[in-house]
Parts: structure tokens; C-alpha cells; sequence
């Protein structure tokens, strides 16, 4: 019987003594434990990686034996992790064990590749301790100090469009008697040599003639403006009062396609702005400030990087809205419709701009939903199946 008393009595002791544990437990088992991210890169484009970094320190005066991290990523980015087998294999959320000594800090590094473009922010990351015999689990959203981290991600321009944008779209330039920089196969003339000319300028057979120095006398050359246009909806049918977007990959397909416009602009220090049928403030159609040349073109992908996926008004809506103005959307008459398909109601816009003076060219995403009788003096790019851009009309068989 006195066995029986003095065990009671030990068991009770260990389970008074286990409630006030987890009394203190209870309290507050994340006080002192301080979390923060940190990643290598601000901004990426869209396909490359970058290391992303959580810190936890244990600010409290003993140690913590187990602290759980549950982290989960922005749709978008994936964590890259080795598949046991040499290569990699992308989740999107994974589980850190920490052991953290009094005052110590830990810090664990992992690589994630962006899928899409886009601004991310790591806020989603969850804080899991157990007690002593792992039958309590208590849980809190991790707090950064300083705030969250944040990503951009821009969009990676469609190279195969790179080319062809390159060489038969922007071709649209006409001379002027002021400009920047002079073309010498558009000689008008020779004139008097002054010490202001570089010495390739001279016209030694004209100066022989002449007998003094004379130099040619080129036309400047100035890059005319482009606008281009991107529609958002990406069916010719789209459910719901024609505002929803049921195909958001055409519509990433299109973004990109812009980064390839905006880039081969650049090249050529074009002007270009883009427009298109995404939400404002004013209920009217999204404009952009005009990009030119290579400084301009990291604020152009900065642009396409954070428009919205939602549309404000269906096609027709919008090309009506250019229609009663053509000279406010198409400065410079040069108007690149991007669009995941192309429809009747399109072509007709087409012709209806073109008695108007302004060119007008089509860049289609896809190759299953378009009219099927497009006339012949519509200029159109296409991406067929194989991921390649090339004109409507051009034999593919040749």
C-alpha cells in the first residue's frame, strides 16, 4: 500500500509538473525568436534563380531544442531541390528544423527559380514548437523585422521574335534636316571643311577637285514612334460580360511578346510606349510613358512586369474607344497589336486604321483561334506550334 501511496504521489507531481510547463509554454513560446528574409537579387528575369535566405535567431536566455519552419512561396516561384538522382525537382513549399542555443542565430540558404513575372513578396511562412512530449503544437505566422522581402521579376523576352522585330517591323524611318546622327549613304551634297568635322568626313576626291577641304554633307536620320497595343482578353469568346481572363498563360505568352518588341525598339533607339485594356483609375485605356534606347528599356520591363492579370473592357470596346481618336493612340501612325488570337472585328479595325494613314501589324500567340480568311494586305506574325514567329502569308513549306 505504501508503494502504491508513493507512486500516486510521483505521477501526480509529474503531471503538476507538466501543466505548469505547459502554462509557461502557453504563454508566449515564440518570444525572443526573431525570423527575417533575405534574397541575393531584387530583381530577375523571368526563368532565373535566385538565393533566398532565412535567418532565425534565439534572443531568450535558454535554448530551444526544436523550432519547425513551414514556408510556402508566392505562386510563380518554386524552390529548386535535388531529386536524389543528380538533377532537380521544383516544390513550392518546404520544412526547416532548427536547433537554436541561447542568443544563437541560424541562417538556411535555398535556390528558387521564377516561373513568372511578376512583384512577390515572402510573407507566408508559418512557426510550429512542440512540448516536451510533442502532444501540443502551437503555430505563428512569422513576423520580418524591417518589413518583407520582395522580388520583381521581369519578363523574359521572346527571343525567336527577336530577329524578325529587328529587321521588318520597325522600319519606319523618315529624314529630317535635324537629327542625331547622320547616315553616310544619304549624301546631299559637300560643304567647306571646319576643324568642328572629324576627318572621315573629308571627300578627298571632291577636296582634289575643289582644291580645299570640303566634307560630305549626309542627311540626319530620326526613328519614328511606335505605339504598341495589348489586348487583354485571351479567347475570342470570353465568359462573363467578356472582363474575365480564362487563359492567363496566352496572356504571359503576349506580355513577353512586348518584352521582345520593347527590346528590338531599344536597339534601335525607337520610341515606344504600349497601351492596353487592363483597369484604371479613370475607366479609360492604360498608356505608358514613351521608352527610348537602352536606358529607357529596364523601366519597360519594369512596367510589363507589374501590369495586373485582369482586362477592363472586352476587344471591341477598346478598338471602338481608338477608333473615335486613332491620332491619341497611334502617335507616329505605327500601331503593334499583340493579341492571342485575331478575329474579324480586329481585321476590320485594321482597314479602318489604314484609310486613316496608320500601319498597322498584328503579333498572334496562338495559331488555333484566328479568322480563317485574312486578307492579303494584313501584315501578321504568328507563333505556330513549333514556338517559331513568321508571316501569315509566307509558305511555310518553302
Amino acid at each position: 500500500m505504501t508503494v502504491l501511496v508513493i507512486l500516486l504521489l510521483f505521477f501526480l507531481s509529474l503531471y503538476i509538473a507538466y501543466r505548469v510547463y505547459l502554462s509557461f509554454f502557453r504563454r508566449d513560446p515564440f518570444l525572443g525568436i526573431e525570423y527575417s528574409v533575405q534574397t541575393d537579387r531584387t530583381e530577375r528575369l523571368a526563368g532565373e534563380s535566385f538565393r533566398f535566405s532565412q535567418t532565425v535567431t534565439n534572443r531568450r536566455g535558454r535554448d530551444i531544442a526544436c523550432l519547425k519552419l513551414e514556408t510556402a512561396l508566392p505562386g510563380g516561384l518554386a524552390f529548386l531541390l535535388p531529386d536524389g538522382q543528380g538533377g532537380e525537382r521544383e516544390v513550392s513549399h518546404v520544412e526547416s528544423v532548427f536547433c537554436l542555443p541561447a542568443g544563437a542565430s541560424v541562417t538556411r540558404s535555398w535556390f528558387v527559380v521564377c516561373r513568372a513575372r511578376g512583384n512577390f513578396t515572402f510573407g507566408d511562412t508559418l512557426l510550429m514548437r512542440e512540448d516536451a512530449l510533442g502532444r501540443v503544437n502551437l503555430t505563428r505566422r512569422a513576423t520580418q523585422g524591417g518589413g518583407y522581402a520582395h522580388i520583381r521579376v521581369l519578363p523574359r523576352p521572346e527571343k525567336r521574335l527577336e530577329q524578325l522585330a529587328l529587321t521588318e517591323v520597325f522600319s519606319g524611318s523618315y529624314q529630317t534636316s535635324v537629327g542625331l546622327t547622320p547616315d553616310p549613304t544619304l549624301i546631299r551634297g559637300v560643304r567647306e571643311y571646319t576643324v568642328r568635322d572629324p576627318f572621315n568626313r573629308i571627300h578627298f576626291k571632291a577636296s582634289a577637285k575643289l582644291g580645299r577641304l570640303v566634307v560630305r554633307e549626309c542627311e540626319q536620320l530620326q526613328n519614328d514612334i511606335y505605339n504598341i497595343l495589348l489586348n487583354m482578353q485571351s479567347r475570342v469568346m470570353e465568359p462573363h460580360g467578356g472582363t474575365e481572363i480564362t487563359r492567363p498563360d496566352h496572356i504571359e505568352d503576349c506580355i513577353a511578346v512586348c518584352a521582345s518588341l520593347v527590346d528590338s525598339a531599344a536597339a534601335v533607339n525607337t520610341p515606344i510606349s504600349l497601351i492596353a485594356n487592363i483597369p484604371t483609375d479613370e475607366g479609360e485605356l492604360f498608356r505608358s510613358a514613351e521608352f527610348c534606347g537602352q536606358d529607357d528599356l529596364l523601366a519597360a520591363y519594369r512596367m510589363l512586369a507589374e501590369l495586373p492579370m485582369a482586362m477592363s473592357m472586352p476587344t471591341e470596346q477598346m478598338l471602338d474607344r481608338i477608333l473615335e481618336d486613332p491620332a491619341l493612340y497611334a502617335r507616329g501612325n505605327h500601331l503593334l497589336v499583340v493579341s492571342a488570337y485575331l478575329d474579324r472585328r480586329m481585321l476590320n479595325f485594321a482597314d479602318a486604321m489604314r484609310e486613316q494613314g496608320i500601319r498597322v501589324i498584328f503579333f498572334i500567340t496562338t495559331s488555333y483561334q484566328n479568322e480563317g480568311d485574312i486578307p492579303e494586305w494584313v501584315q501578321a506574325y504568328m507563333r505556330y506550334p513549333d514556338g517559331s514567329f513568321e508571316e501569315v502569308h509566307r509558305d511555310r513549306t518553302a
